[in-house]
């Protein structure tokens, strides 16, 4: 669902949206189930990634069915396209281009702790092109706390898999139901990981 990913991450993720931290506490033993998310116009999330520092997306409406991002980072900004679920489809503005088609498989709404789904999708980096398959299961519902505060959120494990290459990227992401957005994400084999900081208009 813009950043100043490492070249690779940037083909791969993108996840923005809303708030609302949750305090600790005790939830209902049955997890619930997690539905696609509304966006506000307007609504800004800033991440943080150790090596790059911080950027912020800022929610400016929609154009036709995807969701529209304004990246914003030093100064620089570019658009980045989501479908509804929140999955990255293409970037406009931006020193290199790329394009999923039809999305790179990130979220499938609604979200349960033992859903799976496998997605296959065409990435475009510049010139480049690959073909890519993405597996993805919500493995836990569970508090994580970042710099923006303390979130019930859904773990999701996935493996991409570019067809061309013999080794896959393992990635694991927090998706919290109430602050709409992936509020953390770690992938060894890509290099990349960021944490929610803040948000609101």
């Amino acid at each position: 669902m813009r950043l100043i990913m490492t070249f690779a991450a940037a083909l791969l993720f993108a996840l923005p949206i809303l708030p609302a931290a949750v305090p600790a506490g005790e939830k209902d033993a049955t997890p619930p189930v997690a539905e696609r998310p509304t966006l506000e116009e307007g609504y800004g999330f800033t991440f943080t990634n150790p090596k790059v520092g911080e950027w912020t997306d800022i929610y400016r409406g929609k154009e036709g069915d995807l969701l529209v991002f304004e990246d914003v980072y030093r100064g620089k900004s570019f658009k980045w396209y989501t479908t509804e679920d929140l999955n990255t489809v293409k970037s406009v503005g931006r020193k290199t281009e790329f394009e999923n088609d039809p999305h790179n498989g990130t979220f499938n709404f609604p979200l349960f702790v033992g859903k799976k789904w496998t997605h296959y999708y065409t990435n475009t980096v510049g010139t480049t092109v690959a073909q890519r398959t993405a597996w993805a299961e919500v493995k836990a519902y569970e508090q994580v706390t970042v710099p923006a505060g303390t979130f019930w959120a859904y773990r999701i494990e996935a493996v991409n898999q570019r067809i061309d290459r013999p080794l896959p990227a393992y990635q694991t992401y927090w998706y919290a139901p109430d602050a709409k957005t992936t509020v953390k994400y770690y992938s060894r084999e890509l290099g990349w990981e960021y944490e929610l900081v803040k948000y609101g208009k």
